[in-house]
């Protein structure tokens, strides 16, 4: 779906919206939706002027996104993708490496 918004330099573009119910309501009347254009754009955010969808610039910047915390799987060894490739915590010691050579 897609609504046409008025842009600053007078040109009418078609932005993908979203359809949102204008009011909730519980009585018996159906209830109203309305086309509201997606906020995804970096340089525009879309206000409604009266009747119609308007295209503002943003004033500030995008932010960066938080560093993802590790995924909590990723300390098991038996989940990891190269499983069938030992975890150093699983590998033998060199001094049990020397005693099997050894052959105790």
């Amino acid at each position: 779906m897609i609504v046409p918004v008025h842009f600053p330099d007078g040109s009418v573009r078609d932005i993908a919206c979203d359809l949102r119910p204008t009011s909730i309501g519980r009585s018996a009347t159906p209830a109203a939706f309305e086309l509201v254009p997606l906020q995804c754009d970096a340089r525009w955010k879309f206000e409604r002027a009266e009747d119609r969808w308007r295209a503002v610039p943003r004033l500030n910047s995008i932010s960066r996104l938080n560093v993802p915390v590790e995924e909590w799987w990723r300390s098991i060894v038996q989940l990891a993708d190269d499983s069938h490739v030992a975890h150093p915590a699983l590998r033998p010691s060199q001094n049990q490496s020397q005693r099997r050579a050894v052959g105790e």
